[in-house]
């Protein structure tokens, strides 16, 4: 459990790092719009927002595939909270050793992107925000605000608020 948690905190640094624009945001251990569980970091770009699973390295068949579900199941439910937007599922792996994968797969009706090792997050993030692409000013504020929202209620995403 210690290096699930220390995963999940040296990804958050890194997504942190990697957004240094302005019109991007990241939230940590998202539970109010998670569908299953929480979302480890709810991370929004220019282009897209991203939920991002962290696991600290190589995991069982079985646990992969359940990995690859609790990410498209939190992708559903970013769509609902945030209808219209572009929203990715990642699973990243943040252990000492990269872990060798396709770069996506495929789980409910969604595609998982997968990064080995949290470099590579951070190099397809900071890709991200380079492109020159008009982001929802209201839709980063909400999930900055996610990030410090401390109820578990579910809170809709509003463009008008």
């Amino acid at each position: 459990m210690r290096a699930g948690a220390r995963a999940e905190e040296k990804v958050g640094e890194a997504i942190e790092y990697a957004l240094t624009r302005t019109g991007c945001a990241v939230a940590h251990g998202v539970t109010s719009i998670a569908s299953e569980g929480d979302i480890d970091h709810l991370v929004a770009t220019p282009a897209r927002l991203w939920v991002v699973e962290t696991k600290s390295g190589r995991l069982p068949k079985k646990a992969f595939a359940t990995a690859l579900r609790r990410v498209a199941r939190n992708v559903e439910g970013v769509r609902k909270w945030a209808p219209g937007s572009d929203v990715r599922g990642a699973l990243v792996f943040a252990g000492t050793e990269p872990v060798k994968a396709r770069a996506s797969y495929g789980s409910r009706s969604e595609t998982i992107r997968c990064f080995g090792d949290r470099e590579s997050l951070m190099r397809e993030l900071r890709r991200e925000t380079e492109e020159e692409q008009s982001g929802n000013a209201d839709l980063v504020r909400s999930v900055w605000e996610l990030s410090s929202r401390i109820s578990a209620a579910t809170v809709p995403f509003n463009p008008d608020t």
